[in-house]
């Protein structure tokens, strides 16, 4: 036997919403307790998934309100900043022993190179072979000819 119930005949959006808020609470309240159990307390776990949570359900809010994409408006003004001044290093932090994770502009930086592989590698393609038909096949022969000799000379001297 099988029973089908409608929550919609029973509750309103306004029960449903405090429900919802009342779960999360309670979900937040056990992590926080069983966190303090195990002595690993990690605050800024939890004011992270609160931030991304606020961020979530007041994005589309926002971008209403302005008339524009924020996460775009954000990216443009990051980029703008990023070429009046040299931010490199605080901005495209990679991981190592100090920091345990590539900076957010870090991780978009591979993304978009990661993305765009195609595209980069067959403009590199086109360059070259621009240069090459510019300054010809022979004279693009001959550097790479000394290139690779100075290299098996340098190689052959080590040993």
């Amino acid at each position: 036997m099988e029973i089908k119930i409608n929550v919609d005949d029973y509750l309103n959006d306004e029960d449903k919403k405090e429900i919802a808020s009342d779960a999360f609470r309670r979900q937040i309240e056990q992590n926080l307790i069983e966190k303090l159990k195990d002595k690993k307390s990690n605050y800024d776990n939890y004011e992270r998934v609160i931030s991304n949570s606020i961020h979530h359900f007041l994005e589309e809010k926002i971008d209403s309100i302005l008339d524009c994409d924020t996460n775009e408006m954000i990216k443009e003004n990051v980029l703008k900043t990023i070429k009046k001044s040299d931010y490199s290093y605080s901005l495209f932090r990679t991981k190592n022993a100090w920091e345990k994770e590539d900076s957010p502009a870090q991780k978009i930086v591979k993304e978009a190179i990661e993305s765009h592989k195609e595209v980069m590698t067959e403009k590199i393609h086109n360059k070259l072979n621009e240069a090459i038909d510019e300054i010809g096949i022979d004279t693009v022969h001959e550097m790479f000819s000394d290139i690779f000799d100075n290299f098996l000379s340098n190689r052959l001297s080590d040993k």
